[in-house]
Order: structure tokens, then C-alpha cells, then sequence
């Protein structure tokens, strides 16, 4: 069994951005609920933040599964996820009446995916 900590971010900067992505993620949450959340916060803010943390968990499960401690998640495999997240809630579910289809959405899911590789796990694949 790994160290718990093996299966997070190895850098201060990484575990500090995705601190962070969870505090806004439930910061906005906490906000819309109490109906006092910025427009553009409640929504967008949810998207961005919402890419660090699923695709730090993805990586944790690969690390925990027997990935060494140095493994990343490739690039490509976390634009797939983005792909993912734009085709069922930006196309799939809005076509049978759940939610709404914004492009900046989209935008918004690449930018977390961005965020990820570029500050919470920027090391290259092996």
C-alpha cells in the first residue's frame, strides 16, 4: 500500500494550486446554494475548478493501481477527459432537456486541464 501522500502532487506549488481548485469549487457551491454566487462564478468557476481535481483523482488511482511515484497523467489522456465532459454536458445532456450548452463551458474545461498539466502536475509522461 502507498503512502497516501505518494498518490497527490509532488510539489508545494502543485498541492497549494489544487487546494485551491477544491476551496473555490466548494466555495461556489456553498455561495449558489445561499444564492448569493457571482453570475460568472456559478457559471464557469465550477468548470475550471472541476478539471484540477478530477484529473489529480485519475492520476492518484493510476499511482495507487502501481504507477510509479514520478507518473503523470499524459496530456492526451486529460484532453480525452475534457472531450468527455464537452460531449455529455455540453452536447448530450442539454439535447434531452439537462442543463445548457455554452461554448465557454468548453473553454472553461480546457483551461482546467491547462491549470493541471501546466501547475498541479506539470511533469512530462514516462
Amino acid at each position: 500500500m502507498r503512502r497516501p501522500g505518494a498518490l497527490l502532487p509532488p510539489t508545494g506549488r502543485g498541492r497549494t494550486v489544487l487546494a485551491a481548485c477544491a476551496v473555490a469549487f466548494l466555495a461556489e457551491r456553498l455561495l449558489e446554494a445561499a444564492g448569493r454566487a457571482p453570475g460568472w462564478a456559478s457559471s464557469y468557476l465550477d468548470d475550471l475548478a472541476c478539471l484540477p481535481l478530477v484529473l489529480t483523482a485519475v492520476a492518484a488511482v493510476h499511482r495507487a493501481g502501481g504507477r510509479p511515484a514520478h507518473w503523470c497523467l499524459p496530456r492526451l489522456h486529460g484532453l480525452a477527459v475534457v472531450a468527455l465532459y464537452v460531449v455529455v454536458f455540453e452536447l448530450w445532456l442539454p439535447r434531452r432537456g439537462l442543463g445548457t450548452a455554452d461554448l465557454r463551458d468548453a473553454a472553461a474545461y480546457l483551461a482546467g486541464w491547462a491549470l493541471y498539466h501546466g501547475l498541479v502536475d506539470p511533469r512530462r509522461p514516462r
